[in-house]
């Protein structure tokens, strides 16, 4: 796993290039969103977490929550805080997105084909691809870091091979750490869970009745932590 770590994060960097030259001074992204993700890593590593401040939106202030995203700028925060500059904390973390999903999808290609060689194929496609590509040149670095898919995946597919309690918290665990650092991935779980569950529901195996439930479990759990969130998202724009 090491090694696969270390191949990610290389072709993270090539995957990058010329952003990894000047790691410190310049960002990919032509949108506001580079700029917001930036205000935001920078307002969490000097100011701390609060819900609202009134730094943007003077004096009615904005909640942080409505950024929609912030468990990611949440992890850069306090490297700000030791002295380290917003864009060379948002171009980290912006490799960190792309090897650590590289990661996950490699975990979960692993698991599906039961080689090394399966996983890197995953990893590498899931990874490094337009969409990707798009979503890093928009300044969206949150989109990037699309690893709780593929984690949340995997716990399905082991849930379903192997109904125990602790694959039943990999998966509820994933689904519901989805939602902080990305709420779009969240939806698209939900739904792709319904349909996995569905679809477990039509074949007939030994286990069905305890996967089926240790599933619905699991995404119910889930759901109680994330959905006192989505109220604090929708303060500030509420036609969400």
């Amino acid at each position: 796993w090491a090694l696969a770590a270390l191949a990610y994060l290389v072709a993270s960097l090539v995957f990058t290039l010329p952003m990894p030259l000047h790691l410190g001074t310049e960002v990919w992204g032509d949108r506001f969103d580079a700029w917001t993700t930036m205000w935001l890593i920078w307002m969490l590593g000097e100011h701390g977490w609060s819900e609202t401040t009134d730094l943007i939106f003077f004096p009615h202030g904005y909640s942080l929550w409505s950024f929609g995203h912030v468990a990611l700028q949440l992890v850069g925060a306090p490297f700000v805080a030791l002295g380290v500059s917003p864009v060379a904390v948002y171009n980290g973390l912006l490799l960190f997105a792309f090897t650590a999903t590289g990661l996950a999808a490699h975990a979960l290609g692993l698991r599906m084909s039961g080689s090394h060689w399966g996983g890197l194929i995953c990893g590498t496609i899931f990874a490094f691809n337009p969409f990707t590509y798009g979503e890093m040149s928009a300044g969206c670095v949150e989109m990037v870091g699309a690893f709780f898919i593929p984690l949340t995946v995997l716990g399905l597919v082991r849930l379903s091979d192997e109904p125990t309690l602790k694959n039943a918290g990999l998966f509820a665990g994933s689904l519901a750490l989805c939602g902080p650092f990305n709420w779009y991935y969240t939806a698209f779980l939900a739904m792709f869970t319904v349909a996995f569950w569905c679809w477990r529901a039509l074949v007939p195996t030994p286990n069905r009745t305890r996967v089926l439930a240790l599933i619905a479990a699991g995404a119910f759990v889930a759901a109680l932590t994330n959905l006192p969130l989505i109220t604090k998202a929708r303060q500030e724009t509420p036609e969400r």
